[in-house]
């Protein structure tokens, strides 16, 4: 099965053009804040997990990143998880941070340019702090995404002036979900991040 379709959907051609994640063609390459917020808007959040973090669970402090503002306060809401939402100073974006005690932070900022998400994460990062990033090899040239292909290539280079970089696991993530998007093969890799 071929991800580039051919006919016509809704009235519309479509030959040549990529599914993407959300089912429709729509160009989704180069996708904004504004393209995640309209996601969002639409219920399209099949990637939205219902558990908090595993590490959350073990004790550990969560910081997370997401783009829009809608996602940050369900996942407080869903939790039942007080919070507070505060500007951040020095990048567009807000803190929204649990006031009960539980050790998570989301910061809303935007995350779809890699080098500009590293240094944020970076900053963010204590000395010691050690920060999981979750990456996909996934074929964009046949699948619109998201998500996108991020190699290991990509993460050093986004990364690796400002923190070591490990990769800890390789797995094979293809499921039903990925077979619909009409691609053969979907890898996530995990790294561990330090800062330098």
């Amino acid at each position: 099965m071929s991800g580039k379709q051919h006919g016509t959907t809704n009235g519309c051609e479509t030959v040549g053009r990529k599914l993407n994640q959300f089912g429709d063609f729509e160009d989704v390459t180069n996708m904004s804040v504004n393209d995640w917020d309209y996601r969002w808007s639409l219920g399209q959040t099949k990637f939205h997990m219902p558990k908090v973090h595993p590490l959350l669970d073990e004790g550990h402090e969560v910081i997370g990143n997401e783009c829009v503002d809608s996602a940050c306060r369900q996942f407080f809401e869903e939790h039942n998880i007080p919070y507070t939402s505060t500007p951040l100073t020095g990048i567009e974006g807000v803190l929204y941070q649990a006031t009960d005690g539980t050790p998570i932070k989301l910061y809303r900022c935007d995350c779809f340019d890699l080098s500009r998400y590293a240094r944020v994460m970076a900053d963010l990062m204590k000395k010691d702090g050690r920060y999981l990033l979750d990456c996909f090899l996934v074929d964009n040239s046949v699948f619109g995404g998201p998500p996108f292909n991020s190699d290991q290539n990509d993460v050093k280079q986004a990364f690796g002036k400002l923190c070591k970089v490990e990769k800890i696991d390789t797995k094979d993530a293809f499921t039903k979900w990925q077979e619909a998007w009409g691609i053969d093969s979907f890898i996530e890799d995990v790294y561990l991040l330090g800062k330098k």
